[in-house]
């Protein structure tokens, strides 16, 4: 199985974990979920689509990760516990803002009702993708974020 980058909550020594495996040349993708059946599907996933996944089960550690670390993409669920992933993203474009960068910020929820994605876009997210989803839909969300935010990123063939 694939091994989780670095601890929660986020140290130094999870950050060190992380600036060294971004050397590694492949996307590192923040994951914000506090359902640990969903964490191990994102880690099989990431590991399926050769990208790196850091993986917080709440919005602390997701802006704890987010202010001592630039990701390329961040996977946030909607609804979790103590703190919304709506408010959470709120806090960390303030962290992007004050840092002069944008973090590509991807909506993964089973909220589809209507009105829900426009929610998560006025929010500050840039994207949505609701549950359940497909290998496909989600390598397709990504590519799209990585070549948006870099030099086109190889996602892997599932």
């Amino acid at each position: 199985m694939p091994e989780k980058i670095g601890d929660s909550p986020v140290n130094s020594q999870s950050i060190s974990s992380l600036a060294e495996r971004q050397f590694e040349g492949k996307p590192i993708v923040l994951v914000v979920d506090d359902n640990p059946g969903q964490q191990k599907l994102f880690l099989l996933i990431s590991s399926a689509l050769g990208i790196m996944a850091h993986i917080v089960g709440d919005c602390d550690e997701a802006v704890s990760a987010s202010t001592y670390f630039c990701f390329d993409v961040i996977l946030m669920d909607v609804r979790l516990g103590a703190e919304s992933g709506l408010s959470c993203t709120k806090r960390i474009r303030e962290i992007d803002k004050k840092k002069g960068r944008h973090t590509p910020i991807i909506a993964v929820t089973a909220l589809a009702m209507p009105g829900d994605k426009e929610k998560c876009l006025q929010s500050g997210m840039d994207d949505y993708l609701s549950k359940p989803f497909t290998m496909a839909e989600l390598k397709e969300k990504l590519a799209f974020w990585l070549q948006e935010k870099t030099e086109p990123v190889a996602i892997s063939s599932v």
